[in-house]
């Protein structure tokens, strides 16, 4: 790889876009409600956790 993430387009972009807004606790259950409708895997939402989770 070369440097970027793994995230899918619509995952990094989803990240991108709610960067910022509203806290850890918030973007976590963004994107727990986003692996629940399906719109992202387990395998990218465990890795937009772990994004989230180092800032």
């Amino acid at each position: 790889m070369s440097g970027r993430s793994a995230l899918t387009p619509n995952c990094r972009s989803y990240v991108r876009e709610t960067a910022g807004s509203g806290g850890h606790a918030e973007e976590l259950s963004r994107l727990a409600a986003l692996k629940d409708r399906g719109a992202i895997t387990e395998a990218e939402f465990a890795q937009a956790k772990a994004k989230v989770l180092a800032t």
